[in-house]
Formats: structure tokens, C-alpha cells, sequence
């Protein structure tokens, strides 16, 4: 007899169908059966894998010798038929699958045969293929193909799919269901399949709804062969309680209905209308118990306070049910680990493994929008876990003590200073930009030079190393050294994108990879596996060039696809599994622990190109399926073990009980045998009120009670108010001993080290040093903060270090309390402070505690002192600790904008181009006098603005690109975009002044009494870069330290008709600002006098190297929108200046600043008392630092601070 399918023939004779309660896949009379040697001749049909496999093992100590060939799945049914048939084998579902599938789609779409969703002149991707596959596979549940008119290409993939299996000889595992159908369409009347010789018939358990077309078809036709006799649980179907079934036919009723090959047995008297308790739950006499949490994610936890409670015993079994598993598996295998318990490993791909993340990540250094960022340079050059080494193929011909080695500092300058982002063409910028020597201001020995060859040298053998994946060729032929000018030897470029992968792999340090875990790290079956699969990949795709897979899109198939090998040792008492894969198990005690809402969607999935109006006219709409089939199965669960436990999330409003466990909790809040009890293997003690660790909260509602989960709760104990933490975890008992100690009850378990419970107590110690410090806000107006508060504090933000212009011209410098942190002038305004810093650590504590708060107890100043390293430490002590001395801080993020410090920086070298055009010293020896600048050969605006578009346009080629940041900075620097710098540095046009260069010439070209005597001046003298610097301390007695740096300018006051021995002296630094808005003008310039030490110790190292000379201003030169020079000036040298010819004139210090031991009036010069007490200050860094004390400081700084993840005491800053 021929089958023909579809809806042509009924099949029914061969088909029937009777009822079995929900809870127990496989009933007692069939178990019976199976264990007697009376099942031998039919073949069994389990709703998964899952449930084959956990009944096998349960019989087979009962029956050592099942022929397990008997209990199939669909699955399984449908590979043996196709064996039996003499069909190809079915291909694994594997990465080479994929890929072939991807070639093959490739090979097609460049033909233009998916013209709906793809360009001919376009790339293929991958995402395509994999969106295709999934319509397709969509689609093979039907059993012809539909044609729909907005078909994006189904058919034709198709043709692809059998073009795959004539070449590779297979049947594709999505097609194995359409291959069967009709081979048993053309099945010959009388001619029985090998797997069913001898077998009497077909019992198919019950399987949740419901059964695809294709499946339906499939059974049919085999019922025409073989009788099928189908067990399903009763119920209403359409809502999902009845099992699926393959014909709409009359349920046996009577045993004469019932097929003589079945083993006799009494039929179920379940019904349509069965309630959600079956026979099976009534005779196991099942127990239901409620677990409450106040957050989804607590539902671990809960979790394993029962486990700790229920001890487990030999052959008793447990199963947690969650239907994210997936996205939660570390944490339950985490937490099984450290019980013991090795809960049904799974196979993860070995994508998951961290050696192939980081091998994907060096195979895309230089793909994508980030190709060859900073980042991924600095990320392959920092690796600890594969080390890229050239040095031992190629020697440098000159100097064989240069190797090819990367500097991060030199990248990571470049980067800043050349704005070099990721993207396409950074490779070959960064090439550009290393092949030129950089001027490095100050480096005398080379030393950069040489570093700057060698990361040049290293990145360019990186780029051959990485050529078989760069889109277009980045030319590293002829690589001439930026310092030896000696031309590189480079290494052979590899020839695929597979000798690329095993260089790398080579460059693997497996010693230190497998240091810790040898004997169970996964790392060399993972990339064995990886190489062989891409090998195989690469050698069946590589025949046709024009469709022939990029290499990293066979690399993402891989390690998305492969499964790495699992573990074989198992624990079979405790088991976490799905819903699905717990459909058909039973188990002595259940706990659904991951059944809410967001865990367990009933959103039905996304298909490409299917909405639900094509599904509709496809016959394939069924949007409802989840939340039947999550009925059935939830219903199979609550029947299918003794102990039922079901963690509830309805406390938690973000993740409510899925909709099919909401309902039955809604069913069953008005049946008085549920939730009466908590569960009898949780002792007393763990909710009893008594127990103030108790890890529960008995709950008592509607006559029902359940157990509330205690993770954290506050108790009193003897009028003593304390927190305490549940659990029995390693790290649960130590918490709640902490908390224990930090209210002085005994501990349970004793503290490790003393010095733990002391870095616990520096936040609660500040916390409360910085609420009860004053502030100028708690003085009476007319009074002055007065200077022994310091003793007090932790914190100088309430401080006014960073006056405003009405603040810092406030007269207070003869007030009598001196020095003082500020006088409150009035209701608004109050006095700049004298600066308390650093601030002095707290002297009542115990030296434990001390020394967790900063007292290291040895020196830790650096040998030599610079204004940056002494700012650095006036700031915050810790701080300059970690980032500076001891190397600290985070990793720098290359911001997209153009760095302050590259801008800034590009002023300055503008200014020292202009002043070394017109005889200025750079970096050398200053002069003994000079003329100001609108004297010179440059004296007008035309000339400078020459000198300084010709620097700017050698020396910042980030200027003229085309991106956004570009465009809007070089508008702001020179007043055009970079298409007109580009045409002028071709010569097509000329630029007018224009932006902030021109306000800064014209700012320049006012400076009538001003010249410049060096540029750059490095401080020191003759024997060396450093200078001794005398001061005073706190006390009064001299105290020198030496001191390094930089000054950016030093001018002399331009007094032609002077005569004398000595230059007055005007020190000016340089700062680029954003704006700054009318009323923050000079914010910068007061900021340098009040907040910083800078200027004033430049001041004193110039007068300590020229003895002479007396300096009488300094000043910050602002650059921003416009140029503002400022000078604070000496008051007793205003005479001699004519208004706005040295710039803006500003006398605060004169307003503030007096000799410490003075008596009010003064008579002292302010400026010359400002200079002596910064240098105090100065001082009393570097004794603070020698002192080895690096206590933190509170600020606003604590929100930008590159080590705040260190340090407890920054969140102060937040929360004030």
C-alpha cells in the first residue's frame, strides 16, 4: 500500500489512544511490563532525550540488560528509520555544517538568486545565513514547502541545503523529517523497516502539545505499517492540560479497545475535565510547600539553604527546576561546587573558554570599526597569556640591544597627542606617525627615541603578522627606523588567516596558562578543536575565490558552534534542569526555583520575514504554543514527586510568577490541604524567633504558611541594635561575624588578620571625622575660621582655595587671627583660605588602624621633587601614593575628542616656535635681556600668524581630517575647517587669522613692556637639572629640598632706561581652557595663586639660580575663546608698569597674605609673604611624605581620581 499524506487519506485504523495521568511518563503497569520481559516487541517513544535518559538508568538497575534500542525519541525514530532505509548519514549540526551553508549561500547570492534581501554587488554575511536557516527550519514542520509572495528566498535555500548533502553525501539534520515523509510515502505495501521487524507496535508516551505537521504526517504513514497506540494526560487541550495527539479520534474507553499488543492493564479513569491533581499526585500523597523572596535574584540562595537543610541520602533524588538555566549556570555550578556536588554537566562551546576569547579578540585587532585602537594594541601588548616576540627571527643591523617590543607609554602618547583612533586607515596612520621622530622636549639621552623605534619595529611586524585578515594592505616594506634611520628587518607575511591563528597560538605561554588547574583546564582541547575544525572549514570553502569565507567569520562559527568536551563524573541526587527537561522525570523532592516571569517567558519566538499575518496564511500561527506547553509540563511537575517546594516571586514586582505557575497559585489559594506546612526536613530552629540567625521567616496568611527567605535582617540583643547575615556559606558566617563585631557581640567566627577589621572601620571613621569638621559656614560673619581646625579635618572642600574675583580682592590680611582657613566677610562672601594641606592624619587612633589609613611607617617620598609631584601630594596624600609611587592607577581611555593635554600642548609648541623664530632660547640658557615681541622680526600679526600656520601644519596632522572632533577643533583653533587647511597646505589658497591663535598673537602683541628671556627653562644650574630650594617650616626653622621641572616662559619687564644689576623677573605658565564664560574669566589665574604651589616655585627656583634677579609677577596665561594674560604683581613694582602692558594686573596676594609671625598692622609685602608660605606648604608635603604618611583627602577631586576603586574614603565626595 502506498502513503500518500497530507490530508488526502485518513489514517486512523492504525492509531489509538488512551488516557494516563499527568506526573509519571511511564505508568506502573508498562514499568512492570518493561522490568517482566513483556514489552520486548514494542517500540517506546520518549517526549526527549532528557526523559529517555533518566528512565534508562533508574531500569537498568532493575533490568542490566534493556535492549535500549527499543526507547527511542522522535529524534532517534527518525535517524534509524533513514538507517534502515539505506539513507546517507545525517550530518552533525556543527560549525562545518554552517559553514558549508554559508559558502554555498555566498555562492548564490553573488549569482543574484536572492534578489529580495541581498545586492548582487554586495558582501554575504553571515547573519544573513543564519537568519535564512532559522525561516527555513521554521518552515520544515510543514511538509511542503509554502510559497508565500514575500518569500525571501526559502525555496532557494533549500535548493542550497540538497546541493550540500549530494556534496557532502548527508542528509541535512533539518531535512532528516521531509526525507522520511517521503520515503514513507513511497513505501511499499507489506515492507516493514529493519528497526521494526519483530515488533508488535508503537507506544508513544505522552508528549506536551503539540505535534508539527511534518511529525503528524510521519506517524500516520507509520501506522499504515505498524499499529501506534498513543498514551496522553486528559484535559482541556486547547489550554494546553491534554497531551498532543496525532488524530482527533475517540479515546479507548473499555480493554477490548485497547490493542491485544499492549500489556494488559486497568485504563485510567481520568477524564476531559481532570483537575490539576492526577491519581498519581493523590497516591504519592504529595506535600506542597511556599518559599517566599523579595527579588528574583535570591532564588540561588533560597535554593541552597534547602539543600542544606534536606542532607541528602544515597538514591534519594532531587530536582531544582529553572527555566533560565542558561544565563544562570555559573552561579549554580559555582555553588554546587562548593558542596561537593557535579550536577549534569552540559557541553559548552568553546567559545566560553577564555584562551579562545582572547584569541578571537587578537584575530580582530584589526577588523571592525575599533581595528587597531589603542586599546586593542595595548590589551595584545599587556597580555600575560600570549606573548608576541619577534626577537629571536630578526636582529636590528645596527644596535642588536633594539628589539621589536612595544612601549605602551610611546603608543599611548601618540595616541593622545596625534589623536589616532580606531577604524579604517589607523594601521597605516600609526606607521606615519612612528616613522617620524618625535622632538621630545628634555630627552637629551635618546632614550624615547630608541623606545619609539622599537614600538615601531613591533607594531609593524604586528600588521605583517595580521595581513591575511586587513581589508586593504597596509605597505610595511622599506621600514626605516625612526631613531637609527638603519632600515628593519620584518618577518614573512603568513599566507592565510589559518597561519596567522597557529603564530599566535605559538606565542601561548601554557606554563603560566595551566599553572593552577592542569589536570582540569580545557584550554588545549579547546584550541586543538578550534584549529582542526577552522583547517577542515577553510580546505572544503577555499575552491571558489569569489565565495570564499572570510576568516574570522569562519573563526565566530567555530567557536559559537563546537562544543568543548564535559565532564564525565556526575552526581545523579541532584539535578537542574528546564521545564522541558524536566517534563517526564520524577523526583523525591522538586523545588521550582526559576519559574518567574522573566525567567520563563511565554513570548513566542521571532522568525525572520514571518509576521503574524504570514503565519496566518501559512498555517503557522500557534501563539499560544509556550504557554500551553508550559501547562502541561508545569502540570507533570506538581505530580511527579513527593515533596513539592515552589519559590515564589510575587514580592518581587519586576519578576511576578510566570503566568502558568500565577495561575495554579490562584487555583490553589483557596484549598486548605496547600501550604499548610513549611517542609519537614527544615529544622525548627532555622525559622524559630529565637533564633536571631534563623534563615528564615515563618509567614502565616489565609490559613496557609510559608517560609520567607532572611538574607540580611537588623536584631536587638540587650538593648544592643545589630545587623545580621543568614547562610551557612564560608562567606555568609564571616559577614555576619563582622557584623557581629562592629556591634561588640562575639563573633562566631574569629577575624583572620586584625588589620581586616581595620580597613572595615576607616570609612565609619572618616564618616564621622568629616560630619563633625567645621566649616566657614559655622563662624559668625566677621570672624575668621581659625587655623587649628585643620587638626580636625579630612576634607578641604568647604575650604575657599578657589576664589572668585570678589572673594580673593576681600582685605582680611590684617585681620588678627593669621594665619587663618578663611574669614566670612558676609552672608556671601567669604575670604580665600590660607591652605591647610595636607592635612594631617587622625592622632587618636590605634597604630593598626592608622596604619590601614595611610601611616606606612617608612619613607615614600620620591628622590627629587618636581611642582607637579608636590601638587600631586598636596591634593591627596593617598592618592599620589598609589598612582605615582607605587603604580596604581587605572588603564587611560582614549577619549573621542582631541585631549586637553594634546591641545594645550599644541599652544605651548606654538609659543615656542614663535619665540625660538625670534631668538628666544628653548630648552637652553636664557638671555641676559631681550625686546618685546611686537619689536621683533616678527612684530606684526601677518608674520606670527605664518610661523605658526606652518608649524601647525607639519606638526598636527589630526588637523585636516575629515571626522567631526576634527573639523569642530581646527574651526576653533584657526577659524577654518579642514578642507581650507588642506587646500592651503596645497597651495591653492591662502588663510586669513582667524580662531584661537589669532586672539592669542594679538593678546601676544600687547605685551609692550614684556619680553621673553627663555622658553622651556629647565631649572638647575651648571652641575645639573635641579635646584636646592630653601623655605621655612610650620616652626620657623630652614629646610631645603631639591627641585626639578620645567618653566614654560620667563619674561623680563622691558625698562630700556633702567639701570641695574638685577632683571625683574615676570614668571608665565600657559593653560588651555574651554570658554571660559564672562564671569569665570581669571578663574584659572586665581586658582594657580590660592590652590597651587606652580608659579611660586618657579618663582623661587629662578631667583635660587639667578640671585640678582627678583621676580615681581607671575601669572597664567589663559587661552581659551580669547588670551588673557595675567600677572599677579608684586605691589611695590606697579609704578614702572603702564596699564595692560605686562597684561592683566591682578594684587590678591597683597589683600591676603602677611609674615606668618607679623602683628596686625603689617607692614610686610604681600607678594614676597605669598611666595615664603607656599613654600611652607611645600615643605610641609615633602615632610608629610617622608614621614611615610599618605592618609586620604577628601575633595572634589575624589570624582575624577584614577584610584578611587582603592580607596573606601572617596565615596564621601559622592554623598556630600
Amino acid at each position: 500500500m502506498e502513503c500518500t499524506g497530507g490530508d488526502e487519506v485518513e489514517f486512523t485504523k492504525g492509531v489509538t489512544i488512551e488516557s494516563t495521568p499527568s506526573g509519571k511518563l511511564i505508568p506502573d503497569w508498562l514499568d512492570k511490563a518493561i522490568i517482566d520481559d513483556e514489552a520486548n516487541n514494542i517500540v517506546i517513544i520518549y517526549p526527549s532525550e532528557s526523559a529517555r535518559q533518566d528512565y534508562l538508568l533508574q531500569i537498568s538497575s532493575k533490568k542490566p540488560s534493556l535492549d535500549s534500542s527499543k526507547h527511542l525519541t522522535i529524534k532517534r525514530l527518525v535517524r534509524a528509520l533513514l538507517t534502515d532505509y539505506r539513507q546517507p548519514k545525517v550530518l552533525d549540526d556543527d560549525s562545518i555544517l554552517l559553514g558549508l551553508v554559508h559558502h554555498e549561500c555566498t555562492i548564490r547570492a553573488n549569482k543574484g538568486r536572492f534578489p529580495f534581501i541581498h545586492r548582487q554587488d554586495n558582501h554575504w554575511s553571515l547573519t544573513k545565513t543564519q537568519r535564512l536557516q532559522k525561516l527555513h527550519k521554521e518552515l520544515t514542520c510543514l511538509p511542503k514547502l509554502p510559497i508565500w509572495d514575500t518569500d525571501p528566498g526559502v525555496e532557494e535555500f533549500r535548493k542550497a541545503l540538497q546541493r550540500i548533502e549530494v556534496k557532502s553525501a548527508g542528509i541535512h539534520p533539518d531535512l532528516m523529517n521531509i526525507r522520511l515523509h517521503q520515503l514513507l510515502i513511497n513505501q511499499e505495501a507489506g515492507s516493514l523497516p529493519f528497526t521494526f521487524n519483530g515488533v508488535d507496535g508503537i507506544l508513544l508516551l505522552n508528549q506536551p502539545p503539540e505535534f508539527t505537521s511534518i511529525e503528524r504526517e510521519i506517524f500516520n504513514c507509520l501506522a499504515e505499517l505498524i499499529p501506534v497506540h498513543q498514551l496522553s494526560n486528559p484535559g482541556r487541550f486547547r489550554l494546553g492540560y491534554g497531551g498532543a495527539y496525532l488524530k482527533d479520534i475517540a479515546w479507548c474507553k473499555k480493554q477490548s479497545e485497547i490493542p491485544t499488543w499492549v500489556p494488559p492493564h486497568t485504563l485510567s479513569e481520568e477524564t476531559y475535565e481532570a483537575p490539576w491533581l492526577s491519581a498519581v499526585g493523590r497516591s504519592r500523597q504529595s506535600n506542597y510547600h511556599q518559599v517566599m523572596v523579595e527579588r528574583a535574584e535570591h532564588i540561588i540562595d533560597a535554593t541552597f539553604n534547602l539543600l542544606d537543610d534536606i542532607g541528602l541520602i544515597q538514591d534519594q533524588k532531587v530536582i531544582i527546576v529553572d527555566a533560565a538555566i542558561d544565563s544562570r549556570r555559573n552561579n549554580w555550578e559555582e555553588r554546587l561546587r562548593a558542596r561537593g556536588i557535579l550536577a549534569n554537566p552540559v557541553e559548552s562551546v568553546i567559545g566560553e573558554v577564555p584562551i579562545i576569547q582572547e584569541l578571537v579578540y587578537h584575530l580582530s585587532l584589526c577588523s571592525g570599526l575599533e581595528a587597531w585602537s589603542f586599546e586593542r594594541i595595548r590589551r595584545l601588548a599587556n597580555s600575560t597569556n600570549l606573548t608576541i616576540q619577534f626577537g629571536e627571527e630578526i636582529i636590528h643591523p645596527k644596535n642588536p640591544l633594539i628589539t621589536p617590543r612595544p612601549h605602551i607609554d610611546i603608543l599611548e602618547k601618540i595616541s593622545r597627542s596625534f589623536h589616532v583612533l580606531g577604524g579604517p586607515g589607523a594601521g597605516e596612520r600609526w606607521l606615519q606617525t612612528l616613522a617620524n621622530k618625535m622632538q621630545h622636549l628634555g630627552d637629551f639621552d635618546d632614550q624615547a627615541s630608541v623606545k619609539q623605534e622599537e614600538t615601531q619595529w613591533w607594531l609593524a611586524n604586528v600588521i605583517r603578522l595580521c595581513n591575511p585578515l586587513i581589508d586593504k594592505e597596509i605597505p610595511t616594506e622599506n621600514l626605516i627606523g625612526c631613531h637609527s634611520g638603519e632600515k628593519l628587518p620584518l618577518i614573512s607575511k603568513p599566507e592565510t588567516g589559518f597561519a596567522m591563528l597557529e603564530s599566535l597560538i605559538k606565542c601561548i605561554n601554557w606554563e603560566y596558562l595551566m599553572a593552577d588547574d592542569k589536570q582540569f583546564n580545557r584550554c588545549i582541547n579547546a584550541v586543538n578543536t578550534l584549529t582542526a575544525t577552522c583547517f577542515e572549514l577553510q580546505s572544503l570553502t577555499s575552491s571558489d575565490n569569489k565565495a570564499k569565507l572570510k576568516f574570522i567569520d569562519i573563526i565566530n562559527m567555530v567557536i559559537a558552534k563546537e562544543q568543548n568536551s564535559k565532564l564525565r563524573i556526575e552526581c545523579d541526587n541532584v539535578k537542574i534542569l528546564t521545564p522541558s527537561e524536566a517534563f517526564g522525570q520524577t523526583a523525591d523532592i522538586m523545588i521550582l526555583a526559576g519559574l518567574d516571569s522573566e525567567s520563563w517567558s511565554m513570548k513566542p519566538d521571532n522568525v525572520p520575514w514571518l509576521d503574524s499575518l504570514t503565519k496566518v496564511k501559512l498555517g503557522l500561527s500557534n501563539s499560544d504554543i509556550k504557554i500551553r506547553q508550559a501547562r502541561h509540563q508545569l502540570r507533570h511537575l506538581l505530580n511527579s514527586c513527593d515533596s513539592m517546594i515552589i519559590i515564589d516571586t510575587s514580592l518581587d514586582e519586576a519578576a511576578t510568577p510566570s503566568p502558568p505557575l500565577a495561575e495554579w497559585l490562584d487555583d490553589v489559594s483557596i484549598d486548605a490541604q496547600i501550604f499548610t506546612q513549611p517542609p519537614k526536613f527544615v529544622v525548627q530552629s532555622s525559622y524559630s524567633p529565637d533564633n536571631n540567625q534563623r534563615s528564615w521567616d515563618l509567614i502565616e496568611y489565609n490559613g496557609k504558611k510559608a517560609l520567607k527567605l532572611r538574607l540580611f535582617s537588623t536584631e536587638i540583643l540587650e538593648g544592643v541594635q545589630y545587623g545580621t547575615k543568614s547562610g551557612t556559606r564560608g562567606r555568609d558566617i564571616r559577614q555576619r561575624s563582622g557584623l557581629s563585631l562592629r556591634a561588640g557581640i562575639i563573633p562566631e567566627k574569629l577575624p583572620n588578620s586584625k588589620n581586616s577589621l581595620a580597613m572595615s572601620m576607616e570609612l565609619p571613621i572618616n564618616t564621622e571625622r568629616h560630619n563633625n569638621q567645621e566649616s566657614i559656614k559655622s563662624v559668625e560673619i566677621g570672624e575668621a575660621l581659625p587655623w587649628s581646625s585643620r587638626d580636625g579635618m579630612i576634607s578641604y572642600s568647604k575650604l575657599n582655595l578657589q576664589p572668585g574675583r570678589k572673594s580673593a580682592e576681600s582685605d582680611t590680611r590684617e585681620f588678627s587671627t593669621w594665619p587663618n582657613l578663611g574669614v566670612r566677610v558676609n552672608g556671601n562672601i567669604t575670604s580665600p583660605s590660607i591652605d591647610p594641606r595636607p592635612l594631617p592624619m587622625q592622632h587618636d587612633l590605634t597604630p593598626t588602624i592608622q596604619s590601614v589609613m595611610g601611616n606606612t611607617g617608612e619613607v615614600i617620598a620620591p628622590k627629587r621633587w618636581s611642582p607637579y609631584r608636590l601638587q600631586s601630594w598636596l591634593k591627596c596624600p593617598r592618592q599620589a601614593w598609589l598612582a605615582d609611587f607605587l603604580k596604581l592607577s587605572t588603564a587611560e581611555i582614549q577619549d573621542e575628542d582631541i585631549d586637553n593635554r594634546t591641545r594645550g600642548l599644541l599652544m605651548h609648541d606654538i609659543e615656542a616656535e614663535i619665540l625660538s623664530k625670534i631668538g628666544t632660547p628653548v630648552l637652553d640658557q636664557p638671555l641676559e635681556s631681550s625686546t618685546p615681541l611686537y619689536m621683533s622680526k616678527l612684530g606684526n600679526e601677518e608674520s606670527l600668524w605664518n610661523t605658526a600656520l606652518d608649524y601647525i601644519k607639519t606638526e598636527s596632522p589630526w588637523l585636516n581630517r575629515k571626522n567631526a572632533v576634527s573639523v569642530h577643533r581646527c574651526r576653533e583653533l584657526i577659524g577654518v575647517g579642514p578642507e581650507q587647511l588642506q587646500q592651503c597646505i596645497e597651495g591653492e589658497i591662502e588663510l586669513e587669522p582667524g580662531g584661537k591663535v589669532r586672539n592669542y598673537l594679538q593678546a601676544s602683541l600687547a605685551l609692550k613692556q614684556s619680553s621673553a628671556l627663555v622658553c622651556e627653562w629647565r631649572i638647575g644650574n651648571d652641575k645639573g637639572h635641579q635646584l636646592v630650594i630653601e623655605g621655612q617650616t610650620d616652626s620657623g626653622q630652614n629646610q631645603s629640598f631639591m627641585l626639578s621641572g620645567r618653566i614654560d616662559r620667563v619674561d623680563e619687564l622691558y625698562l630700556p632706561d633702567r639701570v641695574s644689576e638685577g632683571r625683574l623677573i615676570i614668571i608665565r605658565d600657559m593653560k588651555t581652557i574651554n570658554g571660559p564664560k564672562f564671569k569665570d574669566r581669571g578663574h584659572r589665574h586665581r586658582r594657580a595663586i590660592f590652590d597651587e604651589l606652580q608659579l611660586a616655585l618657579y618663582a623661587k627656583a629662578w631667583e635660587a639660580a639667578y640671585p640678582k634677579d627678583r621676580v615681581i609677577g607671575v601669572g597664567i596665561t589663559e587661552v581659551g575663546e580669547d588670551t588673557q594674560y595675567y600677572v599677579e604683581m608684586d605691589t611695590d613694582f606697579i609704578a614702572l608698569v603702564d596699564e595692560q602692558s605686562i597684561g592683566n594686573i591682578t594684587t590678591y596676594t597683597s589683600n591676603t597674605y602677611r609674615d606668618k609671625q607679623e602683628q596686625s598692622p603689617s607692614q610686610s609685602n604681600g607678594f614676597r609673604a605669598w611666595l615664603d608660605e607656599r613654600l611652607t606648604t611645600a615643605i610641609r608635603v615633602i615632610n608629610s611624605a617622608n614621614s611615610g604618611k599618605a592618609n586620604p583627602t577628601v575633595s572634589n577631586n575624589c570624582n575624577y581620581c584614577k584610584v578611587r576603586r582603592m580607596c573606601p574614603t572617596s565615596s564621601l565626595e559622592a554623598e556630600s
